[in-house]
């Protein structure tokens, strides 16, 4: 791939977050799990309800 570039991973989308409405802001790595931090990305109507 003489011309190939990379762009820095995106884990919302990686995740599939985004589907859901959030966006991760952070990540911790441990031996046995990996830590999301993630906000709201959008209001929900749905939740403005309750």
């Amino acid at each position: 791939m003489p011309d190939g570039t990379f762009a820095r991973p995106d884990l919302t989308t990686f995740t599939r977050l985004d589907e859901h409405g959030l966006r991760v802001t952070g990540q911790r790595l441990e031996p046995d799990r990996t830590v999301l931090a993630c906000t709201i990305a959008a209001e929900d109507p749905w939740w403005a309800l309750r």
